[in-house]
């Protein structure tokens, strides 16, 4: 099984689109006016490298939330890097472009390396090898 694509809710397609274009080298798609919708809604995606698309959303009475501090639901999206150096290169361009790094590269008590970024709506990401 292979996962197809992640939603995500947000108030800038946009910006969105530009945050996965600029750290993790995806191709952003159209934006459309979603007419099933009767509230204004937008979309558009954003297709990962190696596979995986991520859609943003963005609909009327969106309100501002965070996934952190914790909640139910999905706690992060996670992306595989390929290479630490790839993680670490990462990690430290979204830290010098001023956004939130919960946590820098580090080894897990599972064995695994990686890091922990905020997007500008404060959606975490991990990145990891």
């Amino acid at each position: 099984m292979k996962l197809s694509n992640v939603v995500i809710y947000t108030r800038d397609i946009k910006r969105a689109q530009d945050f996965f274009v600029e750290y993790f080298g995806a191709q952003a798609g159209e934006i459309i006016n979603d007419t099933q919708m009767n509230d204004g809604g937008k979309a558009g995606f954003v297709s990962l490298p190696e596979g995986g698309e991520i859609l943003f959303m963005m609909r009327g009475g969106l309100t501002d939330g965070s996934a952190y501090p914790l909640h139910t639901g999905i706690s992060s999206l996670t992306l595989a890097t390929g290479s630490q150096e790839k993680l670490r290169e990462i990690t430290m361009r979204i830290y010098k472009d001023g956004y939130t790094v919960r946590n820098m590269p580090r080894s897990t008590y599972y064995g695994r390396m990686e890091s922990v970024v905020l997007d500008f709506d404060g959606n975490l990401i991990t990145l990891t090898v």
